[in-house]
């Protein structure tokens, strides 16, 4: 009789093994509903060949979503259309047939938007703009990519001209600066005048499918009054939501209704990808030839006027402020209008500082809006779905990480120095645009505001052969994670060679993001590695300048959040350690924050002055995100500044040399790498009680650059004003480890207590990761890999890789001191032990026979095996369970008999044993041989207990 011994946690049932069948034609949707088995394009996979497999496994579910990045082309069939509808259901009887569940990619803006435009006739619409100059004579002539497809996973979604506008304004040049002054109030609507030339025949059909032809909006004004230049605005209807619009939400819970009326109950909202229509051409519109398009509806301008102004009623006005590095164009021939004028204007609200701060705040709350309505309105379906369908939760899995910064980042400048490196790690002379923009104008910029709607979260950083060598996805994938509903995320890596993604999911594993990957979750108990520092995720360089993305600093040792997910989550302890959810940090961390919250402000000074860290690098904020409100004058008083230069005047420092002394000493002098706005220096006069910590020279004169303030508690204020660089990846020659350095110059890592395992990680050739519940993992670093293979999805059939480059498959550590332990072993790849009360009470490893761990060595089996065991928290023991262990032993080498495995533990009289060759947590209890004394249990494995995992419980 099968016994339950214990019951799967919400993080494991996350876990659980699924499948997902890919659908790439309407053609096989319709054929799918009457042959659930047949073989579709993309894998060659088998819808019922799938349920079938997965039968059995408690959780197990299998996914279904169109997806053209595997070959589509054309697409009629929607989640609201009556064949999809139809076809999901034969769908999802075959896996309640298999005792499997059901889910599929229905709750998606991708998956909707030309569901929602063809009923409706309606739906959301972007506006593309451009600037031009205006003749003496009125005349205007403005060259513009009209736009005819775009073209994403989900499929091609169509774009038609709805309405074109044109718009007369002024600007004067603010110094010898990028920003250009435009009075809001001096804008002239001469839409009357405008035109638009479509030159049809030359449609051009770039990558998967965009579509594109050349454009001229043209007109002849009178009302220009002088003004000479003009903004041209194409308004197209796309296929796509209005997601301000009154039946946004009634759209999307009806179509929820309609499924389950079919008699579909899901389990799964497959949520791959999560934003609103925009292309997925890469390559073709970039920089200078991005599609300077917002997203803008009557539903949204009235929202914003509401939220900002009733000046915002008439948006278009305002898309002046968006309008980017476009002087090259003003002539409509491509060439610059003056080459003495910088590539990356700006416009920005006025001349003054006060109206530059205004203007990021301006892009930073439409951004906002857009991202945060469009969130709220999918979990307000997602939280109807569970409703109805009486699931809670239903599993949103998956990630908003889509175009990616860095890894999707451009990085061949065409201005670039000769033979300027290139380099995917650091921002250098080569660096061309960030991709970013992208996402923010798509609504996806904010990975940890969706996560509020997906499950767990997750992230493909590591993408397309881009193998995150700085680790600062995997620390970006664990941070949406923690702070996730159910806290596991996982890092997603594809396009490298096999054993280059072996090596990086060691790594991944070692972060707590691959649990099941030879029990080692059940040894950190499921969680992620923890780290005693938070720093705020930057998303304001994007609105600051448009090219640059949500990375200042690729560090993989510290825990990332949003600063308004920082200030709704986190609090302030009395000791000056502060807590986000479950996870308690000493030192937190600002990269890029010209704007900030009051309640950020508040827990800084609150963190110091009760004695915790705070180390502020880059600009200082200028303005309060709520009302725009100087924020400078009370950040110089908390942080003992005298003066500073301002936040958007940053001095170019470009081959300066940062000097640190003081208290500060100890950190290598680095280089500022480049001119960009991310590597500006912000030097400083700090009051006289203050302490001068870090310095440059520029023009023979020597620059206060950092600053260090001590409270009456024993608290820390950091300054430093300019990027701490931190080149772990060794991409360029100088390889600083700067940011590392100051954390644990200020003490922030200490050798035995908090940060040890980032001080072993980065001062030797092992990674080491300690979890929260003290378990240890430890593997290969693999950041000197350099990327040297083709990216894309697929590799190369036959493709040889040279592997001498990797570093070793074999784990070998002899008396290797990692903080506060000890240890000898040898395996393979990865090792994960636990300690409680001095002994070993948990172990994962592969081809090892044992551990020695501070002295004291374990031996489990004779040949070297797989081994793993760990108890099982008494929150999860089933009914008439005392206690209980999971365990997997394995030859390594293959082989057959018995297998003896002793264990560190000793286990009462009585004991019984499952096999749970599911892991479902139950099994049919068998007699197996063991003996047990001094604190050890000698098992005697029988061939059919060698691999499964193996439950050893004791009644009540």
């Amino acid at each position: 009789m099968e016994r339950q011994v214990y019951k799967l946690s919400e993080i494991q049932r996350l876990l659980r093994p699924a499948g997902g069948l890919i659908i790439t034609s309407d053609e096989e949707m319709t054929k799918l509903e009457t042959d659930p088995n047949m073989q579709v394009k993309a894998f060659g996979t088998r819808f019922e060949d799938l349920a079938r497999s997965l039968a059995g496994y408690d959780g197990a579910l299998v996914n279904v979503a169109y997806d053209f990045f595997f070959g589509g082309d054309k697409r009629e069939f929607f989640p609201t259309s009556p064949q999809c509808i139809r076809t999901f259901k034969a769908l999802h009887d075959v896996a309640r047939k298999h005792g499997v569940g059901f889910g599929a990619s229905v709750l998606s803006p991708l998956d909707l938007g030309p569901a929602y435009y063809r009923e409706k006739g309606r739906g959301g619409q972007s506006h593309q703009f451009q600037e031009g100059i205006i003749n003496p004579d009125g005349s205007y002539t403005v060259k513009m990519r009209v736009q005819k497809q775009w073209f994403h996973n989900k499929g091609p979604v169509k774009l038609k001209v709805n309405c074109v506008k044109a718009f007369a304004f002024s600007e004067k040049r603010i110094g010898n600066t990028a920003y250009y002054a435009v009075d809001p109030r001096e804008i002239v609507d001469i839409s009357d005048s405008a035109r638009l030339s479509v030159d049809e025949g030359s449609v051009t059909k770039s990558g998967a499918g965009y579509w594109f032809a050349d454009g001229t909006v043209y007109g002849k004004t009178d009302k220009a009054g002088g003004r000479d230049r003009v903004l041209a605005v194409i308004v197209y209807d796309v296929e796509e939501m209005d997601y301000f619009h009154p039946d946004a939400l009634p759209y999307l819970t009806g179509m929820l209704d309609a499924h389950k009326a079919a008699g579909i109950t899901y389990d799964s909202f497959y949520s791959d990808e999560m934003h609103i229509q925009f292309d997925w051409d890469l390559g073709t519109h970039f920089g200078l030839t991005e599609i300077n398009t917002r997203y803008v509806t009557p539903g949204l301008a009235a929202e914003y006027a509401e939220l900002h102004g009733k000046r915002y009623e008439d948006f278009d006005r305002y898309l002046v402020y968006f309008a980017f590095a476009q002087h090259h164009a003003l002539d409509g021939s491509g060439q610059e209008k003056n080459a003495a004028e910088p590539q990356m204007s700006q416009h920005v609200l006025g001349p003054k500082p006060s109206d530059i701060y205004a203007t990021w705040k301006f892009r930073r709350d439409y951004f906002r809006l857009l991202q945060d309505h469009v969130v709220d309105l999918f979990i307000k379906a997602k939280r109807y779905g569970e409703q109805i369908f009486d699931r809670k939760p239903i599993w949103t899995r998956a990630h908003a990480t889509w175009q990616e910064s860095p890894t999707c980042d451009h990085v061949n400048a065409f201005w670039k120095p000769e033979n300027a490196r290139v380099s995917r790690y650091d921002y250098t002379p080569a660096y061309d645009w960030s991709s970013t923009i992208r996402e923010n104008v798509s609504a996806c910029c904010d990975y940890f505001r969706w996560g509020d709607f997906l499950t767990g979260n997750g992230s493909d950083m590591p993408e397309g052969g881009w193998i995150d060598r700085n680790y600062y996805g995997h620390a970006v994938a664990a941070s949406l994670g923690m702070v996730n509903d159910v806290p596991y995320a996982y890092s997603a890596c594809w396009g490298a060679p096999r054993p280059v993604v072996d090596r990086v999911n060691d790594v991944v594993a070692a972060f707590g993001l691959a649990g099941w990957m030879w029990n080692v979750g059940w040894v950190q108990g499921w969680q992620h590695r923890k780290t005693p520092v938070l720093a705020l995720y930057p998303l304001d360089l994007n609105c600051v300048e448009e090219r640059f993305g949500s990375w200042m600093v690729q560090y993989g040792w510290c825990d990332y959040l949003t600063e308004e997910k920082f200030a709704e989550l986190a609090k302030v302890l009395p000791d000056g350690r502060f807590e986000v959810k479950d996870r308690t940090y000493t030192t937190l961390v600002t990269l890029f924050e010209p704007m900030v919250m009051r309640k950020t402000m508040r827990m800084i000074r609150d963190i110091a002055e009760r004695g915790g860290m705070v180390l502020w690098t880059g600009p200082p904020p200028a303005i309060y995100h709520e009302d725009g409100r100087d924020a400078l004058s009370d950040w110089k008083s908390t942080f003992g500044i005298e003066s500073v230069r301002e936040p958007w005047n940053g001095l170019n420092a470009e081959g300066a040399a940062v000097s640190f002394f003081g208290d500060l000493k100890q950190v290598p002098t680095y280089k500022v790498l480049t001119h960009l706005l991310p590597d500006l220096v912000y030097p400083v006069e700090p009051a006289s009680e203050m302490t001068a910590v870090a310095c440059t020279r520029i023009g023979g004169e020597s620059l206060t650059l950092g600053t260090l303030k001590r409270t009456a508690k024993g608290g820390t204020l950091a300054f430093l004003g300019a990027r701490p660089r931190d080149d772990q990846s060794g991409s360029l020659p100088d390889r600083p480890r700067t940011l590392f350095h100051l954390l644990r110059a200020l003490g922030t890592y200490k050798d035995f207590g908090a940060g040890w395992a980032e001080i072993v990680s980065n001062t030797g050739g092992l990674v080491v990761c300690e979890s929260p519940n003290g378990a240890v993992t430890v593997t290969h670093h693999y950041y000197n890999v350099q990327e040297n293979w083709s990216g894309g999805f697929f590799r190369p059939e036959g493709e040889k890789f040279d592997e001498s480059v990797l570093p070793p498959s074999k784990l070998s550590l002899v008396d290797a001191k990692l903080g506060p332990y000890r240890v000898s072993y040898e395996g393979e790849r990865l090792v994960s032990f636990r300690l409680a009360g001095g002994r070993l009470a948990a172990f994962a490893g592969h081809g090892t026979t044992g551990i020695t761990v501070n002295g004291r060595e374990y031996r489990f089996t004779d040949l070297p095996c797989l081994v793993s065991f760990a108890p099982i928290p008494r929150e999860q023991l089933a009914d008439g369970v005392e206690r209980a262990w999971i365990i997997q032993c394995a030859r390594a080498g293959g082989g057959s008999g018995d297998l003896i495995l002793r264990l560190p533990f000793e286990v009462p009289d009585g004991a019984r044993w499952a096999v749970d060759p599911m892991a479902n947590g139950r099994g049919t209890p068998s007699p197996a041989s063991y003996t047990h004394a001094r604190g050890e249990t000698v098992l005697r494995l029988p061939p059919e207990m060698q691999g499964p995992a193996v439950l050893l419980f004791v009644d009540k």
